[in-house]
């Protein structure tokens, strides 16, 4: 037995080890994302090197009533949601891990005092997330006061658990098992969610559709085990979950009407902003406490009390609480089958990733951004504005790239008049010709701001555009080749401001791209291994080749860091 301990470790070992290699070279040791991601790599190594089979725990007679009967309701909460809502469950919560601590992470979030925009941070695979867990405590709550003294609005949680999607064999760990047996089934299924369907910088829905499947699949499971005042009591959390999405929805409206009726960078303006919407946040925490605390039935009127308002909890709660409502009426569309309902949101989620809650909605007849008729006026272009008006892709004629600007808002069936507009988004759009349609578009998004950096036009025909998407400490950088009435994009980039960059410049009748960080060509990522002395960054230059339409003769470089974004 000891042999077998020692050779699963063993393993363990050789993948973390592999992981942590792969990390080194795709992200630079030397950046701080890549320190940042080498540190969880090391946190999570511990983690499953501690591993145990919750089977022989279960069996060992040294293990109190209590803890067995935890983890016995967590394999048959995990068994259900891969028998029962065909979840991926894998190996995840086979396994315990004793870390020797209670919580697991904190994690760090952040927002713009006078705009509703979130702080967000890059990683490779999951994309842009509006939040950064730290399993050193001290750097969580040195990262959170940085950025509060950098003049934003700041919130430090703790996490009991995550999971790694599929990655590794998710281990169940102390922090997740302080929590009630409720909350325990909950946190299983809402993780083996992520494990089945994740979407790289899609934190919101991933999450707000995670929440769904974690409470309606626990509510079946205290069911199907002849428990229904258990899951009455999980569908009574649910429906306070939705009440206060529906508040959370509301308040952003409002702070989002004041910021856009006031708009201006000069400090007058920001202090009337911030002014206007501390008036807003008094106005709703009265509201809060008086109207909607009382309707709440599984939150005290004290943990109400409790709750703060400002632009970083706002932003972080609609990160778990957007649009529950549609999830539910899909459910009930669907007769209440909620192993059908996931199959359906998923698909819906990937046949649509730029807009997976309009897909969702879809799916019930709900309001979308694709419909034009007049019920759904809320969903029309608020305003534009025309970056670039000149002939982009080698046929007569003017292409117009256009910053577009909507309000994304619908009134779910069943919602009372506290369900109102939920965001503004905008995306950059290329309308090529007469075309009443976008040849090619950023994706609807309310935490990024794309602006185009430089149109480049080629000798034989039709043109370059580099394109960047600001988020946050971070972004990322497109170039979309435009020619014979289409578009697509042919370099993508990104990573945090300290480690990479994406240029476009012409030299010797060639078009070349600078490059250094995190890069996607031809739908294939890879990061430069080479070393640079400092300030250059380790990358590569690409030459375009305007026959074949695509970057080629790629070839290692320390890069310039002058001239960061694309232009």
């Amino acid at each position: 037995m000891d042999v077998l301990k020692r050779f699963r470790g063993l393993r363990v070992v050789a993948r973390v080890a592999v992981a942590l290699v792969l990390f080194g070279v795709a992200l630079l040791a030397l950046t701080p994302t890549g320190r940042y991601l080498a540190r969880g790599a090391w946190e999570e190594a511990k983690i499953l090197w501690k591993r145990r089979p919750i089977s022989e725990i279960i069996a060992d007679p040294a293990t109190s009533p209590e803890l067995r009967d935890k983890l016995t309701l967590v394999l048959a909460a995990r068994a259900f949601a891969a028998d029962s809502l065909g979840l991926r469950a894998k190996q995840s919560f086979t396994t315990f891990s004793q870390t020797g601590h209670d919580t697991l992470t904190l994690v760090v979030s952040a927002a713009y005092r006078d705009k509703l925009k979130s702080y967000t941070w890059w990683f490779p695979v999951v994309g842009r997330v509006p939040y950064k867990g730290y399993f050193d405590f001290g750097e969580a709550r040195r990262q959170e006061r940085l950025l509060y003294d950098r003049g934003f609005d700041t919130r430090l949680g703790a996490v009991s658990a995550f999971s790694t999607l599929g990655w590794f064999n998710d281990p169940l760990l102390p922090s997740t098992l302080r929590a009630d047996s409720l909350t325990l089934a909950n946190t299983v299924i809402h993780e083996l969610t992520h494990n089945t369907y994740y979407a790289p910088g899609g934190a919101v829905f991933n999450e707000s559709f995670a929440n769904f499947v974690g409470a309606r699949g626990a509510q079946r499971f205290f069911t199907s085990r002849g428990e229904p005042a258990a899951a009455a009591e999980v569908e009574a959390r649910w429906e306070d979950e939705k009440v206060l999405g529906r508040f959370w929805a509301s308040l952003y409206a409002e702070i989002d009407s004041v910021f856009k009726a006031h708009p201006g960078d000069e400090p007058a303006h920001v202090a009337e902003r911030l002014a206007l919407r501390d008036s807003v946040f008094g106005v709703a925490r009265e509201r809060f406490i008086e109207e909607l605390g009382p309707r709440l039935k599984t939150m005290s009127i004290r943990a109400v009390q409790r709750i703060r308002l400002d632009n970083a909890i706002l932003m972080s709660r609609r990160v778990y609480l957007t649009d529950l409502d549609a999830f539910d009426a899909v459910l009930a569309k669907n007769g209440g089958k909620l192993r059908v309902t996931i199959q359906q949101v998923i698909e819906a989620a990937k046949g649509d990733r730029k807009a997976p809650f309009e897909a969702v909605k879809r799916l019930t007849g709900l309001p979308s951004p694709a419909s034009t008729s007049a019920s759904a006026p809320t969903q029309a272009i608020l305003r534009d504005s025309v970056l670039l008006n000149e002939e982009l892709d080698g046929l007569p004629g003017r292409d117009r790239l256009v910053a577009e600007f909507r309000r994304a808002d619908w009134q779910p069936e069943g919602a009372g008049a506290d369900s109102v507009p939920l965001r503004v988004e905008q995306r950059v759009a290329l309308y090529l010709g007469k075309r009443r349609d976008a040849a090619w578009d950023s994706g609807w998004d309310d935490m990024s701001v794309p602006r185009p950096r430089r149109a480049i036009a080629l000798s034989a025909g039709g043109s370059l555009i580099g394109i960047d998407v600001e988020s946050g400490d971070g972004g990322e950088a497109l170039v979309v080749f435009v020619r014979h009435d289409s578009a697509r994009v042919v370099l993508r980039q990104g990573g945090d401001y300290d480690g990479w960059l994406l240029r476009l410049r012409e030299a010797d009748r060639r078009v070349l791209a600078d490059v250094a960080g995190f890069m996607v060509r031809n739908d294939s990522s890879t990061s430069s291994g080479i070393t640079c002395a400092q300030p250059r960054l380790a990358g590569w230059t690409f030459v375009f080749d305007e026959n074949a339409g695509e970057f080629v003769e790629q070839r290692e470089a320390c890069v310039d860091p002058a001239g960061r974004q694309p232009g």
